[in-house]
């Protein structure tokens, strides 16, 4: 716990809005690269932090350039929150990965580590933020303590406001349609410069919560 407290502390004081712990006992569901023991065989939590997006600004991304990965705001500064918490599970003596954006569920891991919600738009809802979050995942050897999970929806008796906002059509069946999302994302990126573009986030916008 006291490890667990010092965490959170250094995670709050870098900046990040959520910081949350889950069992990685509890993704035995998931395969390969979404399962912490593909990154550890003796890992033992998987933590999840989070930024409010506050401000569109912190949503622009830089496209590729020569071959490297794009890059965004809030990326950069989950990236730098996560270096400050694996630092002192370092000195702790204990391993440490940070997850790539392909690897864990970030969702997911959130689920698990009490932080929310899956939503009606399929996006993690926060008590504090809503959907308006983005998330960053680090895997441990360490043994912290886990968050319980919520039990309540954040959804409650909207009248599906997110997917009336959808303009791709991607919960016309009643079930989210991810390729008909990433198909109009991709075809609609908002170009703020010729470095600097904007992607889709009606779902999450139109959110009252």
């Amino acid at each position: 716990m006291d490890v667990t407290n010092k965490l959170l502390e250094v995670s709050t004081k870098s900046g990040a809005d959520l910081f949350g712990v889950a069992d990685a006992n509890d993704f035995s569901s998931y395969v390969d690269k979404h399962n912490p023991f593909f990154y550890d065989d003796n890992a033992k939590s998987v933590i999840v932090i989070g930024y409010h997006i506050s401000d569109p600004i912190l949503a622009v991304w830089i496209p590729s350039i020569d071959g490297k990965p794009y890059r965004s705001f809030i990326n950069e500064i989950l990236g730098n929150i996560a270096l400050d918490i694996i630092s002192v599970l370092l000195k702790e003596g204990k391993r440490t990965v940070l997850s790539p954006y392909n690897g864990i569920f970030a969702k997911d891991a959130a689920v698990l580590a009490g932080l929310g919600t899956i939503g009606k738009n399929n996006l993690l809802l926060t008590k504090q933020f809503g959907p308006r979050v983005r998330l960053r995942t680090i895997i441990t050897e360490a043994e912290l303590s886990v968050n319980a999970r919520l039990q309540e929806s954040f959804c409650g008796d909207c009248l599906h406001l997110c997917w009336s906002a959808c303009p791709a059509g991607a919960f016309a069946t009643g079930k989210f349609n991810r390729n008909a999302c990433v198909k109009y994302s991709d075809e609609h990126i908002i170009k703020l410069s010729d470095n600097c573009n904007l992607g889709c986030r009606e779902c999450e916008l139109a959110c009252p919560k």
